[in-house]
């Protein structure tokens, strides 16, 4: 912000120094912004990587027990957003589920139990 001149050196300084002041404070407010932003942007694609990862765990838990088969295809079914559909096409449940049911009856064996382990 320009200040009109004046003849005072003393006021000249302190406006000088106002105005440096004020060019730091936007500086830093366009960083806050920025770093605001990055966090944002870290958050979302973390989240994002553990949907991902989670679907997959699920999707191949799926394969093998019949009950998270019969899960998967009701979120599938509950799907409406044509957007959201796109993905899904050529994805058949009715085959996830088949496979399950080979799978588990092929091979006997309790539950699995999910757990998490910590890295």
């Amino acid at each position: 912000m320009a200040q009109p001149p004046t003849s005072d050196p003393k006021l000249a300084k302190l406006l000088r120094e106002v105005e440096i002041v004020e060019r730091k404070i936007e500086r830093a407010q366009a960083l806050s912004q920025r770093l605001k932003r990055l966090a944002v942007d870290h958050s979302r694609r973390a989240d994002t990587r553990r949907k991902i990862i989670l679907g997959g765990a699920l999707l191949n838990a799926a394969r093998s027990e019949p009950e998270l088969a019969e899960l998967v295809a009701r979120f599938v079914a509950a799907i409406t957003r044509s957007a959201d559909l796109k993905p899904f096409e050529g994805f058949s449940t009715e085959e996830l589920i088949a496979a399950s049911m080979d799978q588990n009856a092929s091979s006997p064996r309790r539950p699995r139990r999910l757990t998490h382990k910590p890295d």
